[in-house]
């Protein structure tokens, strides 16, 4: 049990909450340990580009049959993780066995109203609920492009969306979607 310990603190780095509570779920364990095993096992160029790179949270979901896990990874290291991604996701689907989608903390910020008076400043478009889910749907979708989206508007008020993704880039996502 010593050496399951340490192994712990050591992966403790790959995982920094940007949270007010802090606490670190047994899954973002799981997958800071995987990271950890991952970046100290593998070849020179994943070894160099995982050395600095950190989670700030997990979460799985199941959809019917398959199961899946989002790892929330900064804004600001994104486009280094974009850099590894086909082959990260692919060695932590097959330790994990499950599908892995790499998504980005991203914040959203309330509209200027009624409610909140707090805001001084114009609030950036980057920023508005809009574009947040449309960069997360971006993410979960990466190698492949979103060449065009329809959005369904049902009799009882729910939405159905439609997202139409580049032919070629397509064939990476396999059955994950």
């Amino acid at each position: 049990t010593r050496q399951k310990t340490t192994m712990s603190f050591a992966a403790a780095g790959k995982i920094k909450k940007t949270t007010k509570s802090g606490k670190i779920s047994e899954l973002e364990t799981t997958v800071a340990q995987t990271l950890f095993d991952l970046s100290n096992n593998a070849d020179k160029s994943m070894k160099e580009g995982l050395a600095s790179l950190f989670i700030t949270g997990a979460q799985q979901f199941e959809d019917g049959t398959t199961k899946g896990l989002v790892i929330f990874v900064p804004y600001k290291q994104l486009s280094q993780y974009r850099r590894l991604h086909v082959r990260l996701t692919r060695e932590l689907e097959k330790k994990l066995g499950q599908f892995v989608f790499i998504v980005a903390q991203r914040r959203i910020i309330k509209d200027f109203g009624r409610k909140n008076k707090r805001s001084q400043q114009m609030r950036p478009k980057s920023r508005t609920l809009t574009a947040v889910r449309d960069s997360i749907l971006d993410d979960v979708v990466f190698p492949a492009n979103i060449v065009g989206k329809r959005i369904r508007f049902k009799a009882d008020g729910s939405r159905l969306y439609k997202v139409h993704l580049d032919r070629k880039n397509a064939a990476h996502m396999g059955e994950r979607l």
